[in-house]
C-alpha cells in the first residue's frame, strides 16, 4: 500500500512539473497560429478587388471589432468578480488575451487551460473555480447569441424599439437563468451570486454581438454593397450564428474557416448578397477581428510598460 502511495505521488509531481512547459508551449504554438492566420489574411486581401473600398470606414469597423475585444473582457471580468475573484482591470486586462492565445491550437479548450494556468499562478485563482468562469463564458456567448438569432427570426416585422426590448429582456433572462442554476447549485453557499452582476455581464454580452454587428455592417457598407442600415438586425444574427457554428467546432483552431464559411453561407441565403461578397465579408471580417486582436494585445504591453516605467508612488491599481 505504501508503494503504490509513492507511486502515485511521484505521477502527481511529475504531472505538476510539466503543467508549466506545457503552458508555456501550447501559448507558443497559439500564437505561432495566431501570426499564420494574420499573414494568411493578408494574402487573401490581396487577392481581393477592393476598388470601391472605403478607408475611414474601413478603419471605423476596426475600432468597432477592438470595442468587441474590450466588451469580451468586460463581460468576463464581470462574471469572474460574481463568483468571488476580484481581478485587478488592468493587470489582468492583458492576461485575458495572451493566455487564451492556445486556442488557435485545434481544440478551444487550450485556451481555456492557458487562461486557468496563467490566473493560478498570478493570482491564485482555484482551478475550479477558473473553469466555471470559462464555462459560463462560454454559455453566456451561446445564449446571448441565441436570443438574437430568435429576435431576427421571429422579430422581422417589429419596429426597432420592440426589438431592442425583446434583446434586453432576452439577455436578462439569460442572466437570471445562469443566477437561479448558481444559487441552487454546490458551488460555495451562493451568497456571491448576485443577480445584478450576472445580470450586467449578459447584457454586456448582448452588446458585444450589437457592436460585432455594426463592425460587419459598417464593413460591407466601405465596400460599397449595401447600407449597414439595411438588414441590420439580419447581419447580427448572421455573426452571431457563425460565431456559435465555429465555436462548437472544437477541432478547428478558433473555428477557422468554418466560421467564414458560415457567414458566407448565411449572408448569402439571408441576405440575398451574391457568393463572391458574401465570401468577402466573411474573410474581411476575421481580417478585422484578428488585426484588432493584434492590436490590443499590443496596447496591453504599452499600457504594462507603462505601469512599469512610473515610479512606485504614482503606481496605479486597478
Amino acid at each position: 500500500m505504501s508503494h503504490a502511495r509513492v507511486l502515485f505521488d511521484n505521477i502527481r509531481l511529475w504531472l505538476l512539473g510539466w503543467r508549466r512547459p506545457i503552458y508555456w508551449g501550447a501559448m507558443l504554438l497559439g500564437a505561432s497560429i495566431f501570426i499564420w492566420q494574420v499573414l494568411l489574411a493578408i494574402f487573401a486581401l490581396r487577392e481581393q478587388s477592393l476598388t470601391h473600398l472605403n478607408s475611414q470606414q474601413l478603419l471605423l469597423s476596426l475600432f468597432l471589432f477592438a470595442l468587441c475585444y474590450v466588451l469580451q473582457f468586460w463581460a468576463w471580468w464581470a462574471l469572474m468578480r460574481s463568483l468571488g475573484v476580484a481581478l485587478p482591470v488592468i493587470g489582468s486586462f492583458q492576461g485575458y488575451f495572451l493566455s487564451f492565445l492556445p486556442r488557435y491550437i485545434p481544440g478551444s479548450v487550450w485556451g481555456y487551460l492557458g487562461r486557468g494556468e496563467w490566473l493560478f499562478v498570478e493570482y491564485k485563482t482555484p482551478y475550479h473555480v477558473t473553469n466555471l468562469g470559462s464555462l459560463l463564458e462560454a454559455a453566456f456567448f451561446l445564449c446571448t447569441a441565441g436570443v438574437w438569432v430568435l429576435v431576427n427570426q421571429i422579430g422581422n416585422t417589429w419596429n426597432s424599439n420592440t426589438v431592442l426590448l425583446a434583446l434586453l429582456l432576452g439577455c436578462v433572462t439569460v442572466g437570471w437563468l445562469a443566477h437561479l442554476i448558481l444559487r441552487r447549485s454546490s458551488y460555495g453557499n451562493g451568497s456571491r451570486i448576485t443577480f445584478s452582476i450576472l445580470g450586467a455581464a449578459s447584457v454586456l454580452y448582448g452588446i458585444y454581438w450589437l457592436v460585432q454587428g455594426m463592425a460587419v455592417s459598417v464593413l460591407i457598407f466601405s465596400l460599397g454593397i449595401a447600407s449597414p442600415l439595411m438588414g441590420f438586425l439580419s447581419v447580427t444574427s448572421a455573426v452571431a450564428l457563425a460565431w456559435s457554428i465555429g465555436f462548437l467546432s472544437i477541432f478547428v483552431p478558433a473555428g477557422l474557416g468554418i466560421r467564414e464559411a458560415s457567414l458566407a453561407l448565411i449572408l448569402s441565403q439571408q441576405i440575398s448578397f451574391t457568393s463572391h461578397d458574401a465570401a468577402l465579408i466573411a474573410v474581411l471580417s476575421r481580417a478585422g477581428l484578428v488585426t484588432a486582436e493584434l492590436l490590443i494585445i499590443t496596447l496591453t504591453f504599452v499600457l504594462k510598460f507603462w505601469i512599469a516605467s512610473k515610479p512606485p508612488s504614482q503606481s496605479i491599481s486597478l
